[in-house]
């Protein structure tokens, strides 16, 4: 998975960093494969698929304030 720079973004700069990651990744599907919450933060597991076969696997950590996200932290392994 092409990873780009690390760190913080804002809320601002969230939905460009998204549009980079699709355009460095087309064609990438997404699968949810176990979810569950806590009081105000929500863990997902996902599989991340190229259209060559290759796969990544990772877990997402959210944290919600109201309706809004707050914080979200994430592991993926490398492609393979």
């Amino acid at each position: 998975m092409l990873h780009l720079v690390d760190g913080e973004r804002t809320a601002a700069e969230y939905p460009a960093w998204i549009a980079r990651w699709r355009e460095s990744n087309p064609g990438t599907i997404f699968e949810v494969t176990d979810q569950g919450h806590i009081g105000s933060k929500l863990w997902t597991r996902l599989v991340a698929r190229r259209p060559d076969g290759s796969l990544a696997k990772g877990m997402n950590q959210s944290r919600f304030e109201g309706h809004l996200l707050a914080e979200e932290w994430a592991i993926w392994s490398d492609w393979h």
